[in-house]
């Protein structure tokens, strides 16, 4: 071992520190699924037995266990369509029975969900008449924006315009 130069580790762990980092390295990567030293193929992992053989190992009901099975098997068909979907960019898919046929397509009417209550409607009103936006400074732009005597906004764009539309249902 003459000849070797000094920065090859040696291989006495007790007097070499680097030695010893090496060896944990190599211990742990063999150890983790690196590759193992013998064949200088990756390891193969233990598959773990499906739902479908734990419950055939533990006796259940033969229903139950082709229940299982068609579950497990419908479950893995859709995991595949997904993962295919994804793959391929973007897809839409329209499960309507009588989907819209491009710009011809009727918009949908939206109907409120709620009701306002006499009091409620009279107070939105107060809320948007002049006699009030003029008591507090405030001002009502074209675009339905409320905005102080200063010039800042109080309400972004639209929301007037939204009340007065809600007050006039």
């Amino acid at each position: 071992m003459r000849g070797l130069p000094n920065r090859w580790p040696a291989r006495t762990r007790s007097s070499n520190k680097t030695w010893s980092v090496w060896s944990r390295i190599s211990a742990n990567w063999d150890v983790s699924g690196g590759y193992t030293t013998q064949t200088g193929k990756p390891r193969q992992e233990d598959k773990s037995p499906g739902l479908v053989e734990q419950l055939v190992r533990y006796k259940v009901d033969p229903a139950i266990v082709a229940a299982v099975g068609k579950l497990e098997s419908d479950y893995k068909k859709v995991y595949n369509a997904l993962n295919l979907a994804k793959s391929s960019g973007e897809i839409v898919i329209d499960r309507r029975q009588n989907a819209p046929q491009g710009a011809s397509a009727v918009q949908p009417e939206i109907l409120p969900a709620f009701t306002l209550t006499d009091m409620e409607r009279d107070a939105l009103r107060k809320a948007l008449s002049e006699k009030f936006l003029e008591s507090e400074g405030w001002t009502v732009d074209k675009h339905g924006r409320i905005k102080n005597d200063k010039g800042r906004t109080i309400f972004d764009a639209g929301f007037a315009t939204a009340l007065r539309k809600i007050v006039d249902l």
